[in-house]
């Protein structure tokens, strides 16, 4: 399965982040799909060699989770981003949390 990155183009200019932090990050984001396919390829040629047993495929493996897991991170977080900002919407199961924890959203925020 070839993973394709997503564009969070549309979160520039959002209040509170600079434009090119937000592109380093999409940028970084990039990186974490590239190298997850990549290694994707590298261990199912392993596979393919019956060479599951070997040290590479064990260190690739690692790799793989942490090239895979932060671009997922990345596609949550930039997924549950606005430019509007949050939505303080007092029916939210996490702002309900919030509240009940801290007092008020503003408190927590």
């Amino acid at each position: 399965m070839k993973y394709e990155p997503k564009s969070f183009e549309h979160l520039l200019g959002t209040k509170g982040f600079s434009d090119q932090l937000l592109k380093n990050h999409f940028l970084l984001y990039q990186g974490y799909v590239t190298n997850t396919n990549k290694l994707a390829e590298e261990l199912n040629q392993l596979v393919m060699d019956g060479k599951t047993g070997t040290a590479e495929y064990a260190d690739l493996k690692r790799r793989f989770g942490w090239e895979f897991n932060g671009m997922k991170l990345h596609e949550f977080y930039f997924g549950n981003m606005t430019k509007q900002g949050v939505p303080h919407d007092m029916n939210n199961a996490f702002v309900k949390k919030v509240v009940n924890d801290f007092g008020g959203f503003a408190l927590w925020e």
